[in-house]
């Protein structure tokens, strides 16, 4: 199995649902959307015959006259999912339901011996509901939860709210500590979303006819392993082909997702635009440029529709969507750059070639296309893409961004001194911040970097560190909206309870950033060895590929393999008197690599580098959602928010 079999496999699973659309009401939940979007979207689904695409919504009630339904949806069929299904048949004339889920039958039923009735149950369910003997249901399963966005890269919308960073770390605070870590470890919420998990997992393997063998980095991963370990034995499949899943839990590495440095062109987008709507990846992009109406909205509402990332219907599409994922912003103008002239040529259009590559002279290229409409509708995805690239570097220049990625190589060459001058360093930066225009936000993000990075938990300035932020607090009134992100609104004038909080944030940063110090190979993030090079901060993602295709190493003693079988266990529990070394993700001629909580631009990238020099081998990134600094900070402040509110309550009692 090669990444092109992945890809053909998702393909082909939508093809499957596109079958039942024709003539229908289809019903999607957002992630469900999500996929399809990255799949042929809304025009490949009306393309098939349906009716109508509504959201899923117990609000919503379709044309009398259409008589079949179609959900597809990435949720669990009971409680509020399974509630809406019901309000939503029983409010419209249906004779004919077919409802698609991404989860397998284990997924809908807390009670192990009606899973595999499940289906049949649900069905039975709907047609006495409506009483009619004309009324037909069908309930089915297909993995459709991956959203591929490029060859080595696919995405886990229907996952990214269970498992982002918020959730993670709090599982992370309140694990139970034993020497068995297994799924009662975690909260029983989390304990459903790592089923959920697994089962999608181990079926989306099924469908591709591969086995896999398992290995964590990390306890969240452990637990998820361990899970589709026992799924592998439960079920017993035997295929010819096998491939690696490696399994690795972000907190390992929040460093990354909260740099500032923004070198890549998917960085600079991600910070620039606002996310499509309902979607957790693309992003949506302003169309006014192409357009010929002078407004863009009326009363309030856009009139036109963004444009959007997700385009891959010829050569140029893919090579401005590989660009924006994969390069530098510099290739990334030089690539599009190439791609406009050769469909100016195409189109008989003449444009000036003469002058430097820049954003502006890319627009004024991009709006020749305009004397020939027609050329608009015909590389209209591309356009998308190429003002997405205008916006986002426009974005960067006018906000000073690339002073940020200054101010982080400065922030790492303080770190060789000392973690003292890091903070002496961050403190002279909120002294100056009005002077040299920083905003509290970023300076925040810093620190928190700094923690994450470093892994320091004791460090002499720290309390005066406190100390500056709490009067910075209490004297900037401009600053309650970023204090609000880890306080309370109620609580933002009681003092203690902000000290409290900013303590606590402190201590939130500590403990995750003390995480790696168990491991022999991956206790550190800063790389700092040679003085004739600059400090910098070692993804741990780098550090583990390389270490997965050096084949000088054995054995990667950081890394848990999970076997399923006894002769796995053999090997793994008895190599100590039997001649038998570990298995290695390198063994295997596929690796899909997983990360619980979300991956970067820059990780993504370097995924991308790995794959191509590696010959021979498929790499394959799945994660639950990509990451900006921001996003981190939300998180770390929602994790405060419920750590400060659980002492308040146990002091009360």
């Amino acid at each position: 199995m090669n990444s092109r079999h992945f890809i053909n496999s998702i393909e082909q699973l939508w093809t499957e649902v596109m079958k039942s659309v024709r003539d229908a009401a289809v019903f999607m939940d957002d992630p469900s959307a999500e996929c399809l979007h990255w799949h042929g979207g809304l025009k490949r689904i009306l393309d098939s015959g349906a009716a109508s695409v509504e959201n899923f919504s117990p609000f919503v009630k379709s044309d009398a006259k259409l008589k079949k339904a179609v959900f597809v949806l990435m949720t669990p069929l009971s409680g509020e999912t399974w509630k809406t299904v019901a309000i939503v048949t029983q409010a419209n004339n249906f004779r004919n339901c077919v409802i698609v889920t991404a989860l397998p039958p284990k997924c809908h039923s807390s009670e192990p011996e009606a899973a595999n009735q499940i289906f049949i149950i649900l069905e039975n369910k709907l047609q006495n509901w409506l009483q009619s003997k004309n009324f037909s249901a069908t309930v089915s399963h297909l993995p459709l939860f991956p959203a591929y966005v490029s060859q080595n890269l696919f995405l886990m919308p229907a996952f990214s709210k269970l498992f982002s960073v918020f959730k993670c770390c709090s599982t992370e605070m309140h694990l139970k500590r034993t020497e068995d870590l297994s799924i009662r470890s975690v909260s029983s919420e989390m304990q459903s979303s790592i089923t959920q998990l697994a089962y999608c997992l181990s079926s989306l393997l099924d469908t591709f006819q591969v086995k896999g063998d398992y290995f964590s980095l990390g306890p969240l991963s452990h637990i998820l392993c361990s899970e589709l370990e026992n799924i592998s034995h439960q079920q017993k499949k035997s295929y010819p082909s096998k491939a690696s899943v490696v399994i690795v839990d972000r907190l390992l590495d929040l460093a990354g997702p909260l740099s500032q440095s923004f070198e890549t062109m998917l960085d600079k987008i991600l910070l620039a635009l606002p996310h499509f709507p309902g979607h957790t990846f693309d992003v949506a992009v302003p169309m006014n440029h192409l357009a010929a109406c002078k407004n863009v909205s009326v009363f309030g509402r856009p009139l036109l529709a963004p444009g959007c990332l997700a385009h891959r219907n010829n050569s140029f599409e893919d090579t401005a969507l590989n660009a924006i994922l994969n390069k530098k912003p510099r290739e990334v103008l030089i690539d599009v750059n190439r791609c406009i002239a050769e469909c100016a040529t195409r189109e008989g259009i003449k444009l000036d070639l003469t002058s430097r590559v820049t954003p502006e002279v890319l627009k004024k290229r991009i709006l020749e296309f305009k004397s020939k409409p027609k050329s608009i509708l015909t590389y209209n995805g591309l356009f998308q893409q190429v003002l997405a690239i205008i916006q986002a570097l426009e974005y960067a220049s006018s906000n000073s961004v690339d002073n940020l990625s200054a101010l982080e190589k400065a922030l790492l060459e303080y770190l060789t001194t000392s973690p003292e001058e890091v903070l002496n360093y961050m403190m002279q930066m909120i002294s100056e911040k009005e002077e040299m225009n920083y905003k509290m936000e970023e300076i925040l993000i810093f620190l928190a970097f700094f923690y994450m990075l470093s892994g320091e938990s004791s460090i002499p300035n720290e309390s005066a560190m406190q100390a500056t932020l709490m009067e910075e607090f209490f004297q900037d009134k401009n600053a309650n909206e970023l204090l609000s992100l880890f306080v309370d609104e109620e609580h933002l004038e009681d003092d203690e309870y902000v000290l409290n909080s900013v303590r606590t944030l402190f201590d939130v940063f500590k403990r995750i950033g003390l995480l790696r110090k168990k491991f022999k190979r991956y206790p550190t993030l800063f790389k700092s060895t040679n003085p004739a090079f600059p400090a910098s901060y070692n993804p741990l993602l780098k550090q583990l590929l390389n270490d997965i295709f050096d084949p000088s190493i054995s054995d990667i003693h950081d890394i848990e393999f999970h076997s399923a079988g006894l002769r796995d266990y053999i090997k793994t529990g008895f190599s100590l008197f039997m001649n038998v070394t570990k298995p290695q993700p390198r063994d295997n001629p596929v690796v899909f690599l997983i990360v619980l909580g979300g991956v970067t631009p820059s990780e993504i990238k370097i995924i991308q580098e790995t794959a191509t020099q590696k010959k021979g081998v498929q790499i394959i990134l799945g994660s639950t959602d990509v990451l900006t600094p921001k996003n981190i900070l939300k998180d770390l402040g929602l994790l405060v928010k419920e750590l400060v509110t659980e002492d308040y309550e146990d002091d009360v009692l």
